[in-house]
């Protein structure tokens, strides 16, 4: 608590000095001056107008968007994402204020940002390897975009101890990849490790999903294209099919899904037979597996229904294999495809609705007693991760009697080889 109210106290001295060209008190009195403009007072505004640290509401957890791109199936647009980040973290520390709700003059900030910076001084925890990165800085770039119009500049400084230096995210990004990902000693070393292995090399596919969406300019086609290549294609023979097979299919099963995501949104532009070769791949692992009950694949009716429209493609996969995917499915949630998508897209209407209510309702600034007992977290958002939550706990149940109920063999499902086209 007391590094934000240091950095709180240094803001207003900085804004005090006046034998230089001093940026933080210019824009202080951008922003005072757009506050005296709509009626506020003068000793408000300029106390307004210094404030700069701001974060999520005293008791509440995290920006929320980790969870939002997880749940693929309940947002359209990334400035949903964006939206819930500024109601997540738009609370003001400093000057008296300990977590008010500050969104007028958080948006204002926002607005006036160039760079997004984020430090790394270590080997263990990386920009990949967890969602918080992509979390806090990813969600921070796209707040911005939606405020300002445009992406700031995200920048990472790396710190080895003996020197340091400032690069782009995408250079953090693709370095990582190439040494870590991508690099077959480290897939060997993931595959000794069985289960947990597997999921590490599924998380990082989540998390490269997380920078896509949080920051697009930061995740080229050929990221995605070469992901397809390692880990599908397996392009350094190293058995990886046979491995998830044995160890963790449902890892194998979310990989693929968060692939054919990033295509069912535009985000990655997959040639016809890439499209076609994930489908496949998470067609028949669904019919030999089971669903993986995650976010984005038993909870997504629209991804189901993107990868049985690829398979109505004429020689794609056998119609009985098809019929099979989709009945594992429909068994799995326990509605047909039609209608899960039929009632999703209603309660995205609804969610929507209700939560632009609270987020205009969430804009006017309540700048509370420093002394006042805190109240318990009450974000716009909280209500909505709270539903998500129950839904996959839900659908996580479902899927378990389900598998239960129904035993698979995979002698019976010998003939499912995929095709070499």
């Amino acid at each position: 608590p007391q590094m934000l109210l240091l950095l709180d106290r240094a803001v207003r001295r900085a804004a005090l000095l006046r034998d230089a060209e001093n940026f933080v008190a210019l824009n202080a009195q951008l922003l005072e001056m757009a506050l005296l403009k709509e009626g506020m007072d003068e000793a408000r505004a300029r106390k307004l107008s210094l404030t700069r640290v701001f974060s999520e509401e005293p008791g509440s957890y995290g920006p929320g968007v980790s969870e939002m791109t997880a749940n693929t199936s309940y947002w359209k647009d990334s400035m949903d994402v964006a939206r819930v980040f500024i109601n997540r973290t738009g609370f003001a520390f400093g000057q008296g204020m300990w977590g008010a709700r500050a969104q007028g003059i958080y948006r204002r900030n926002l607005g006036m940002v160039d760079v997004a910076l984020h430090s790394i001084s270590s080997n263990v925890y990386r920009a990949l390897d967890n969602d918080d990165v992509f979390g806090y800085l990813g969600g921070l770039a796209l707040a911005v975009k939606k405020e300002r119009g445009r992406f700031p500049e995200v920048k990472v400084v790396r710190s080895t101890g003996k020197r340091a230096w400032v690069e782009g995210i995408s250079t953090t990004l693709g370095q990582e990849m190439a040494t870590r990902y991508f690099n077959p000693k480290w897939i060997r070393g993931m595959m000794k490790e069985g289960y947990a292995g597997a999921r590490e090399m599924s998380k990082f596919v989540e998390y490269l999903w997380g920078w896509q969406v949080t920051a697009p300019f930061a995740v080229s086609q050929v990221k995605w294209m070469e992901a397809f290549r390692v880990y599908v294609k397996d392009r350094y023979h190293l058995g990886l099919r046979g491995f998830f097979d044995r160890y963790n299919p449902w890892a194998y099963q979310a990989m693929v899904g968060w692939m054919l995501e990033a295509i069912r949104k535009g985000y990655w532009k997959a040639p016809e037979k890439v499209k076609l070769a994930l489908a496949r791949e998470y067609a028949v692992s669904v019919v030999q597996k089971g669903v993986a009950c995650c976010e984005h694949t038993c909870n997504n009716p629209f991804l189901h229904q993107f990868v049985a429209n690829l398979l109505s493609i004429p020689g794609a996969l056998s119609p009985q294999v098809t019929a099979r995917f989709k009945k594992a499915v429909e068994r799995a949630t326990g509605r047909s495809l039609e209608r899960g998508v039929k009632e999703r897209i209603g309660l995205m209407k609804r969610l929507a609705r209700s939560l632009k209510a609270k987020i205009i309702k969430g804009m006017e600034l309540k700048e509370e007693n420093e002394k006042k007992e805190p109240a318990p977290p009450s974000s716009g958002v909280s209500w909505f991760l709270l539903l998500l939550s129950f839904i996959m706990a839900l659908m996580v149940v479902v899927g378990m009697r389900s598998q239960i109920r129904h035993t698979y063999d995979p002698v019976s499902y010998t003939h499912l080889t995929l095709p070499t086209n």
